[in-house]
């Protein structure tokens, strides 16, 4: 694992994550997407290889003709369509929760594949894959998480951009080992000094995409009272528009 290569440039852990989904795919071994903030704890326990699915790259939507759906969509629509991302076409079932209810809309109407709300989960694994759950791992997971919230709040409190730190902690989603993710924030404090600065607290709906262009500010993934909001977002109404291009 470079690390430097993953501090550098966060987004290269979701490129190499697609190498993994396709390989995992070619061995017959499950994986899943998901667009939805559900903890990925259970999806480990039970030996599934599941990353996040939403779509962040402005040049696919060239491939695209839809007018009156929002990037974060769009694009991920459009990876779905042309089976140009790895992940997607890799995994064997998607899981959503109800943030976005526009969304889950269009992937219904645009796959096959069972899609799975985060609530009813557990149920679905365990219909399906029962055999494969452990406890032991469950157990693990969530106490390794632990630890990687601890990590995350500390970076906040370090001397670097929040925006930073908030693309980091979601970029790591994209590795399937939980060892791995601590390894890249240990030596992210590493790099680090600790401060006692002050935060300019920023809401926005969608803010996986934009957070390069939110320095200086921590970002609060919000429904209500958010501050920036993609054009067409289904809670976009009288805040500031935002697009992949700009």
């Amino acid at each position: 694992m470079n690390i430097k290569k993953y501090l550098e440039n966060p987004e290269e852990i979701r490129r190499d994550a697609y190498v993994i989904a396709m390989y995992k795919k070619l061995e017959d071994q499950k994986v899943c997407g998901y667009f939805s903030d559900v903890n990925d704890e259970i999806f480990y326990a039970y030996n599934i290889y599941a990353f996040p699915i939403i779509g962040l790259d402005f040049h696919i939507l060239k491939f695209s003709n839809e007018k009156n759906i929002c990037d974060p969509i769009n694009a991920t629509l459009t990876y779905l369509k042309t089976k140009k991302c790895p992940i997607i076409y890799s995994s064997k079932f998607f899981v959503l929760d109800d943030y976005c209810k526009k969304f889950n809309e269009l992937l219904a109407k645009n796959t096959q594949k069972n899609i799975v709300k985060d609530k009813d989960i557990r149920k679905y694994l365990d219909e399906n894959y029962k055999e494969e759950f452990s406890k032991q791992r469950y157990e693990n997971a969530k106490e390794l998480s632990k630890k990687i919230n601890v990590l995350i709040d500390r970076l906040y409190e370090s001397d670097l951009e929040d925006n930073y730190v908030f693309k980091l902690a979601f970029y790591i989603k994209f590795l399937p080992e939980y060892d791995d993710r601590i390894a890249i924030l240990n030596k992210a404090l590493e790099k680090a000094s600790v401060t006692n600065k002050k935060h300019a607290f920023l809401k926005a709906n969608c803010p996986y995409g934009i957070c390069d262009k939110l320095k200086g500010k921590k970002i609060i993934k919000a429904k209500e009272d958010s501050k920036i909001s993609f054009k067409h977002c289904i809670y976009g109404e009288n805040k500031k528009y935002t697009t992949y291009k700009e």
